[in-house]
């Protein structure tokens, strides 16, 4: 179970949060397709926090 959880950290998981970081440059961020469906995300979910308190 550790060398599966080991891996796993090593080859999924580090590398996707990675690719989550809000300092990442904006050219490595186009290379992954993880990266900009998250900034997508992060940018729609202000632009839906800015209209909802402005309509409350």
């Amino acid at each position: 179970m550790a060398v599966l959880f080991t891996k796993v950290y090593g080859r999924v998981l580090a590398p996707g949060l990675a690719a989550l970081d809000p300092q990442l440059p904006t050219d490595l961020v186009e290379r992954s397709e993880l990266a900009r469906a998250w900034r997508q995300l992060e940018r729609r979910l202000d632009r839906f926090a800015e209209n909802g308190v402005a309509a409350a």
